[in-house]
């Protein structure tokens, strides 16, 4: 028992939710009443897409899954529609984690860019064949923008304060080990 609590891989995964429990506790706080021509940035998909490029041990799926699910239930989404995109974008980005270590920042921001879009054009998608009432085109579009301009940030703080660095070869072995 003592081994699995001295373990850095659970203290990452608490240490990752909750970071999504403070952001999503913040996005509920009252701050400005009057609506905004923008889309606040979407600050818990950076941080798990940047999780999830850097030590996918680090971000199971069932808690990745658990995560976007209490988020749209928290923020009055429609239950589980943003968070099976998501999942399926945060897969996509886990099988090329590999890849992309060995790359520039450059590229892993050009996937996690591709990734997000296709999340987000999936849940417009499906809103619009069920014929449900979805945000102005234009609120969504700044979203994502600014939601992708926020990833460096949050990627950098993943970086060089939480010290989530890209795993190497020999980090896969001993995590891989019995």
């Amino acid at each position: 028992m003592a081994d699995v609590l001295l373990n850095p891989k659970w203290g990452y995964r608490f240490l990752l939710l909750l970071l999504c429990a403070v952001i999503l506790f913040l996005n509920l706080l009252p701050i400005n009443t009057t609506p905004r021509p923008w889309g606040a940035p979407d600050l818990i998909a950076c941080l798990i897409f940047a999780w999830t490029l850097r030590r996918p041990s680090y971000a199971p799926t069932i808690l990745v899954a658990l995560i976007a699910f209490s988020a749209d239930m928290i923020l009055q989404r429609p239950p589980g529609l943003f968070a099976a995109g998501f999942l399926i974008a945060n897969e996509f980005l886990r099988s090329r984690a590999a890849d992309l270590s060995t790359g520039t920042f450059t590229v892993e921001w050009a996937y996690v860019a591709l990734a997000l879009t296709a999340a987000v054009l999936f849940e417009r998608i499906l809103l619009n064949i069920t014929l449900v009432d979805t945000n102005p085109l234009r609120l969504t579009l700044t979203q994502l923008v600014i939601t992708l301009l926020a990833y460096p940030a949050v990627a950098a703080f993943c970086h060089f304060a939480l010290k989530l660095r890209f795993q190497s070869p020999s980090d896969v072995r001993i995590e891989r080990a019995p």
